[in-house]
């Protein structure tokens, strides 16, 4: 079984995401406003990964070096396919099964994440969630909130984190695929679409 701390950070901006309606354009949400607080920024980086766009969530990190940069882009495009199989199933079967499939990735519900206490250290802020004990560990650079992708990644040598970053660029398309076969309507169940992107997942 892999190791998904990253993974992890991303399932759990997915569900607030997921949650939002329509609002702020690209350009209005990739702008941090003057003086945004720690949880201001933590709900803007959730309706930036709503637009599925990959780049655009890349400026919620750091990205200090190329190590941090492949790593930032490798979780900005598995947080990306985790959206898209969370809408795809609640536009094609509704009811809860949107929240079904981020309970089977570990995700923490709407009611846990409105329970997210922060603790605020200077220029870091930490999130937890009371029930699942998720962290998320925001700084304050140059004025901005943003994240450290170096802080997802459990590994710590450099073979062992591009490891890491092939399997999530991975589990990104193998996700995507599952989106799209979800929309047109290959699975019967909710149940059966789960089991099919964790098997996708899971595989070699």
């Amino acid at each position: 079984m892999r190791n998904h701390r990253a993974c992890c950070f991303a399932v759990w901006l997915l569900l607030i995401a997921a949650a939002l309606p329509a609002g702020p354009t690209t350009r209005e949400l990739i702008t941090p406003p003057v003086n945004e607080r720690p949880e201001q920024a933590l709900l803007r980086f959730s309706k930036i990964l709503d637009l599925l766009d990959p780049d655009a969530n890349m400026l919620t990190f750091t990205n200090e070096n190329d190590a941090e940069k492949k790593s930032a882009m490798a979780i900005s495009l598995y947080s990306v396919a985790l959206v898209r199989c969370d809408q795809a199933m609640s536009a094609h079967f509704g009811g809860s099964a949107g929240d079904d499939f981020e309970h089977a990735f570990a995700a923490s519900t709407a009611a846990d994440l409105a329970k997210a206490t922060i603790k605020l250290e200077g220029d870091r802020a930490e999130f937890t969630v009371p029930e699942s004990k998720q962290v998320v560990v925001l700084h304050l650079i140059d004025g901005k909130w943003l994240l450290r992708a170096s802080e997802m990644q459990v590994q710590a040598d450099e073979a062992a984190v591009n490891e890491q970053v092939r399997y999530e660029n991975q589990c990104a398309e193998r996700l995507t695929t599952v989106a799209a076969e979800i929309r047109a309507g290959k699975y019967a169940s909710p149940i059966e679409a789960i089991r099919a992107a964790k098997d996708r997942i899971e595989s070699p």
